[in-house]
């Protein structure tokens, strides 16, 4: 990954050397302190019916001021480090499945020659076709990964947008009460007018409310969908090699040694061995492998610019 590092709580995170379970525990951390944060900004904009003196004004507009510029600053991070964490789930995911088809496929070539497992090098046949084999059904497992993770990090984008979008709004009806506040002190009744604005954006609020949501519960169902995807590709509908389909050892156990010498490996092991994946290859080729439309803005390379540039224009007060 080149994600970068990131800074919270006066402590910094390079996302790039940093596991799942530590990607996890922090954004954890990230999600509690934008909920503290969070509730404060509503205490801030509900009605007080005291006239602040201009200095205490001033001092609330500050505080308030400092934690939507906080909550935004993590909301930002937020979203670099949801992204670390799909990124790193997927290569897992993938190392696991590439470990145990080799470890799968080694059993399955120990019980036909042990000294081919010892020796590679000098098999080239099967050198080359386990190395080709192995490279086709990363290729595949990546494809399937990046396209999973750029339809989870596009949400993980458009949640982001809404809780920016949602601070927005809250900013408006902060300077609106303020507005509101000395609109009262006129006794004109101007105040009614500005008091239907903030019910408006209070219903517009609500409504990115729930829009936040329903983005959170699409997101959950992508990542479970990718996960489940990622672990069914290209599995076998047995549990791994079947050792009674691994018959050379057993067809040849009382052969003479000059017969034995005389039988070259690399077809007994492309018939017993390879052919299982080979065939698991080729029908996820022809059933499952899909051209997918890619988004490159949301590729692990580019993902940093692109929340870096995602910008909701700030009106601070009327619109």
């Amino acid at each position: 990954m080149n994600l970068g590092t990131i800074a919270f709580n006066k402590k910094v995170f390079n996302l790039d050397h940093m596991t799942s379970e530590e990607l996890e525990e922090l954004i954890k951390n990230m999600e509690s302190d934008t909920l503290k944060k969070q509730k404060e900004i509503k205490k801030m904009l509900k009605w007080e019916d005291n006239i602040l003196v201009d200095k205490i004004k001033k001092d609330k507009e500050k505080k308030f001021i400092k934690l939507k510029d906080n909550i935004k600053k993590i909301l930002q991070d937020k979203t670099k480090v949801s992204s670390a964490i799909q990124y790193n789930k997927s290569r897992e995911i993938i190392l696991r499945k590439i470990s145990n088809e080799n470890a799968a496929i080694t059993y399955g070539i120990s019980l036909i020659n042990k000294k081919v497992i010892e020796n590679l090098e000098k098999y080239s046949e099967v050198e080359n076709e386990l190395k080709d084999l192995m490279e086709k059904y990363e290729k595949y497992l990546i494809e399937l990964a990046v396209y999973h993770d750029n339809q989870i990090i596009s949400e993980y984008i458009k949640l982001y947008e809404e809780e920016l979008n949602q601070l927005e709004v809250q900013s408006k009806i902060y300077y609106l009460i303020q507005e509101e506040k000395r609109a009262k002190e006129k006794a004109d009744n101007s105040d009614d007018e500005i008091r239907e604005k903030i019910c408006d954006l209070e219903d517009k609020l609500a409504k990115i409310d729930e829009k936040i949501k329903r983005i959170k519960q699409i997101i959950k169902k992508k990542i479970s969908d990718k996960e489940d995807e990622l672990n069914k590709a290209i599995e076998s509908k047995e549990n791994g090699l079947q050792k009674d389909t691994i018959k050379g050892p057993r067809i040849f156990s009382k052969a003479t040694k000059f017969f034995l010498g005389k039988i070259k490996p690399f077809k007994l092991i492309e018939k017993n061995v390879f052919t299982n994946l080979k065939n698991r290859l080729e029908a996820y080729e022809n059933e499952e492998r899909q051209t997918r439309k890619i988004n490159e803005q949301y590729l692990e390379e580019n993902i940093i610019k692109t929340i870096e540039e995602v910008v909701i224009e700030d009106n601070g007060g009327l619109e």
